[in-house]
């Protein structure tokens, strides 16, 4: 008779303790008052109880759900990244960081990179496993960060203000000044009965460095022009203007060619160790009516110094000084340029 009841209590106990939600709990206590009929004891109670309670707590568990972060680093006006399921929008444009999103445990999130402007590329994802620039496909088993990384080459010819793109520190700028213009008119030669050749214009500068910045500072750019900037010297035409990313680096514009004597205008000038000078322009001829030829701007796809009778004797962009003439009007220089990129 003890056996008996010492087994039916395990059994009542084992399913009590289950709330009978746990087919395992069931079970547990079955085995508990089978133990304890074979021992003749209470050990089956207390057996088929904590069976019994440890099914009920693992059938009413909660499985939990985690946070996806989205970081972009450097997107434009039409960069952004969307899943596929439409609960994730982060952009377009700058925007401020983070972006995120609560996903049930076990749900797979996938993401994709938008790019909406020739100037950027999508540069590629970094964390939650994600690499290259194809679809980042996350499964939430925890909190997940993921960053988006856009490129963009940024090239200005006029004056603009520059937007520090979001997540970016640092940038890589490149300047060139404006190309300075070609001597006007030269000393009128009777023996040859035209005016002798006048100087060339000087090449503008070039000046590239890696920039710390803020995101979201507000940097004006100026673009030097061509031959633009009136000279002091009556004898000089005008010189290339200056162009800058804010102060933060300047190149400076070559100078005008001289009618008289008839020499090459300075080429532009900078400071710093990406500092390349303008060339100047070439001396004028005093027994020939040809003028000089421009200084050629400094750097790399500078602008080539123009030459007499060709196309005028203009400066090629960016930055190539105009070529000297007689009579009429030197060549203009080129304009400056200044490109921006990350």
């Amino acid at each position: 008779m003890g056996n008996d009841e010492a087994g039916t209590s395990g059994t009542a106990s084992g399913s009590s303790a289950g709330n009978g939600a746990s087919g395992s709990s069931a079970a547990s206590g079955a085995s508990g008052a089978s133990a304890g009929s074979a021992a003749g004891n209470t050990s089956g109670v207390s057996s088929g109880t904590a069976s019994g309670a440890a099914g009920s707590s693992a059938g009413d568990g909660d499985a939990g759900s985690y946070a996806l972060t989205i970081l972009l680093v450097g997107p434009g006006i039409g960069e952004f990244v969307a899943s596929t399921d439409a609960t994730v929008s982060c952009g377009p444009g700058p925007v401020t960081p983070p972006c995120s999103q609560t996903y049930p445990a076990g749900t797979t999130v996938t993401l994709q990179a938008m790019v909406g402007d020739t100037d950027f590329s999508f540069g590629g994802w970094t964390g939650a496993g994600c690499a290259g620039t194809g679809d980042c496909v996350v499964t939430m088993t925890s909190a997940q960060t993921v960053t988006a990384s856009f490129h963009a080459t940024l090239v200005y010819t006029d004056n603009e203000t520059f937007t520090v793109p979001t997540g970016l520190s640092m940038l890589n700028v490149a300047l060139w000044g404006g190309g300075g213009q070609g001597g006007y008119v030269g000393t009128f030669s009777s023996s040859l009965g035209c005016y002798t050749g006048t100087g060339g214009g000087g090449g503008g500068a070039y000046n590239t460095q890696s920039l710390p910045v803020v995101a979201g500072d507000m940097v004006p750019i100026t673009v030097g022009c061509g031959g633009c900037v009136i000279s002091a010297d009556m004898n000089q035409l005008d010189i290339g203007g200056d162009t800058s990313f804010g102060a933060l680096l300047t190149a400076g514009g070559g100078g005008g060619g001289y009618d008289s004597p008839p020499t090459g205008g300075a080429g532009g000038s900078c400071v710093g160790p990406g500092c390349i000078a303008g060339s100047a322009g070439t001396m004028g001829s005093t027994s020939s009516c040809n003028g000089s030829a421009g200084g050629a701007a400094g750097g790399p796809d500078a602008g080539a110094g123009g030459l007499y009778g060709v196309a005028y004797g203009n400066g090629g962009t960016p930055g190539g000084g105009g070529a000297g003439s007689e009579g009429i009007a030197g060549g203009q220089g080129g304009p400056g340029q200044a490109v921006v990129s990350w």
